[in-house]
C-alpha cells in the first residue's frame, strides 16, 4: 500500500521494455521491418503493460473494489460538452494549423506528395477527412488509449498528485510516459528530443483533462485524438512547428488554470465548494 506508484512504474517499464527492446534491436539491425507480424506483435504486447501493471497493483493492494473503482472512470460521461470538444478536437486542430503555418513559412505544398495525409486527401479530400474523423477517433480508442490511460492518468497521475500540485504531477507523469516510449522511438528511428518533448506535453494535456473531469472516458478520447493527429494528419516536416504549437497550448493551460488542481482560475476551489454546500 505504501509503494503502489513505485510498484506500478517498475512493472510498466519491465513488461513494456521486455518486448520493445527486442523490437528496437530487430528493427535497427534490419532483421524485421516495422510492418512485419513480429514487429506488430512486439509493439502491441508492450502497449498492454500499463493495463496489466495497474490491475496487478490494485488487485494486490485494494482488491476487486479498487479495480472496479478505477475502471468506473470509463463510465463517467457527464462532464459537459466543452470537455468532449477539448479532448477530441484541440490536438487535431493544432496539427492542421501546423500544416498551414508550414506553408506560410516555407512556401511549399501544403501536403508533400507521398505522405500518408496526401494519400488520404487524394482519396477523400478535406471534407472527407472531416466526415470520417469521428470514425477514426472511435477506432483509435480501442488500442493504446484504452490500454494505457487506466494506468497513466487513472492511477499514476492521482498517486503523483497526492505528493505535489496537480500541474507538476501532470508534467512529471508526462515525462515518465515519454521515457517509457524511448525503445519505440528508437525502433521507429524518431528524433528522441522532439518525441520526448511532444509526449511530455501531450501527457500534461491529458492530465489537465483528467484533473478537471476525473473521467477515463474523456482521457481515452483525448489519447485517441493524439493517435489520429499523429497517424492521419501529421507530417514529419512539421515537427518543430508542432512542438511550438503544443507548447503554446500547455502555456495557455498553465496561465488559465491553478497550479494546485489544474482547474480554471475563476472556478471555486474544492474546499470553497464544500463550504458552499455546507451553508446550503
Amino acid at each position: 500500500m505504501r509503494h503502489q506508484l513505485a510498484a506500478y512504474l517498475l512493472l510498466v517499464f519491465t513488461i513494456a521494455w521486455l518486448f520493445w527492446v527486442p523490437l528496437m534491436v530487430l528493427s535497427r539491425g534490419g532483421y524485421a521491418s516495422l510492418g512485419s507480424p513480429i514487429a506488430i506483435a512486439l509493439q502491441t504486447l508492450g502497449v498492454t503493460a500499463p493495463f496489466i501493471s495497474v490491475i496487478v497493483v490494485l488487485g494486490l493492494t485494494r482488491g476487486k473494489r479498487g479495480i472496479g473503482r478505477l475502471l468506473g472512470g470509463l463510465k463517467r460521461w457527464r462532464v459537459g460538452l466543452g470537455w468532449y470538444a477539448a479532448a477530441c478536437l484541440l490536438i487535431p486542430a493544432l496539427t492542421v494549423i501546423g500544416i498551414w503555418i508550414r506553408v506560410a513559412i516555407h512556401s511549399v505544398p501544403a501536403v508533400p506528395e507521398g505522405s500518408a495525409l496526401a494519400s488520404t486527401l487524394g482519396d477523400i479530400g478535406w471534407i472527407g477527412v472531416a466526415l470520417t474523423f469521428p470514425l477514426w477517433l472511435l477506432a483509435a480508442c480501442f488500442g493504446s488509449p484504452l490500454l494505457e490511460e487506466p494506468g497513466w492518468r487513472g492511477f499514476a497521475f492521482p498517486q503523483m498528485e497526492n505528493q505535489m500540485p496537480a500541474a507538476w504531477a501532470a508534467l512529471l507523469v508526462g515525462a515518465i510516459w515519454g521515457l517509457w516510449h524511448i525503445p519505440l522511438n528508437l525502433a521507429f528511428d524518431e528524433n528522441l528530443a522532439s518525441s520526448f518533448a511532444l509526449i511530455t506535453m501531450h501527457g500534461f494535456f491529458l492530465g489537465w483533462l483528467y484533473a478537471n473531469t476525473h473521467s477515463l472516458l474523456i482521457v481515452v478520447l483525448g489519447h485517441a485524438s493524439l493517435s489520429v493527429a499523429n497517424n492521419r494528419l501529421s507530417l514529419a516536416e512539421q515537427g518543430i512547428v508542432q512542438i511550438a504549437l503544443t507548447l503554446l497550448l500547455c502555456l495557455v493551460i498553465f496561465a488559465c488554470c491553478r497550479v494546485n488542481d489544474l482547474r480554471p482560475r475563476r472556478s471555486p476551489t474544492p474546499s470553497a465548494r464544500l463550504r458552499g454546500n455546507g451553508r446550503g
